[in-house]
């Protein structure tokens, strides 16, 4: 019985860490997609972008 909940311990942990990692890596996608629409739409404006 001890074995099945060290088993599970270890699955729920495991899951957790996938989670944040995902939520890591779409964070940062997010924020890089974001500084580029910037870009873009400063580009097609003729607008000039400042980033503080």
């Amino acid at each position: 019985m001890n074995k099945i909940k060290g088993l599970a311990l270890f699955i729920l942990a495991i899951s957790q860490l996938v989670m944040e990692l995902d939520y890591t890596i779409i964070f940062v996608a997010m924020a890089s997609l974001v500084v580029n629409l910037v870009f873009q739409r400063s580009i097609y404006n003729g607008l000039s972008v400042h980033i503080h």
